[in-house]
């Protein structure tokens, strides 16, 4: 078996030097890559709706010409929109499509742990309400779990598609090939 790293003396004054296989740093910038996509999945398509589309167009929940469940659904459609177009951009670097394809599992994974312990808890009567849809917008301050759960999952779940894309359409170039 194939030690994943290796440990040398180099140094004439006793000290360690570590020096990694190449399978160990393939492995820990697979990681790099995987834990910066994850945040721009996660966060750029929100922030790009909400500091750019939104106010551009002019709607909000309280003025929208959809209404206030409608433009929630246009809300969800519009981030997702956000994190499949994103997908589509980063997809086309060869080192991104490695782990691009799984930037959907922690927030799709977070989302369903904290759905099932609220179902447990609670019973499933406020599921809708807390992760999807606000039952009573402008009156209240809307779900926040749908903020921090529910549309990271839904655009990571996009940005992998888009990634995935993108790569079978680009697939004569892998990483390390020259063009």
């Amino acid at each position: 078996m194939r030690n994943w790293w290796r440990v040398t003396l180099l140094r004439p004054d006793g000290g360690v030097f570590i020096r990694l296989s190449t399978f160990a740093f393939r492995a820990i910038r697979e990681l790099g890559y995987w834990a910066v996509q994850q945040l721009v999945a996660c966060l750029a398509p929100m922030l790009v709706c909400e500091l750019i589309v939104f106010p551009t167009i002019g709607w909000s929940e309280y003025a929208s010409p959809l209404g206030t469940i409608g433009f929630q659904i246009f809300e969800a459609l519009a981030i997702g929109a956000c994190g499949c177009a994103l997908g589509l951009i980063m997809g086309r670097d060869p080192w991104t499509r490695l782990t691009g394809g799984w930037i959907w599992l922690l927030p799709a994974a977070l989302l369903a742990f904290a759905m099932v312990s609220d179902i447990r808890s609670f019973g499933p009567s406020s599921i809708l309400s807390d992760y999807f849809f606000d039952a009573h917008p402008g009156r209240t301050e809307g779900p926040m779990l749908r903020e921090v759960l529910t549309y990271p999952a839904w655009t990571s779940v996009l940005y992998s598609f888009g990634v995935l894309f993108a790569g079978r359409r680009g697939r004569r170039t892998k990483p390390g090939d020259a063009r």
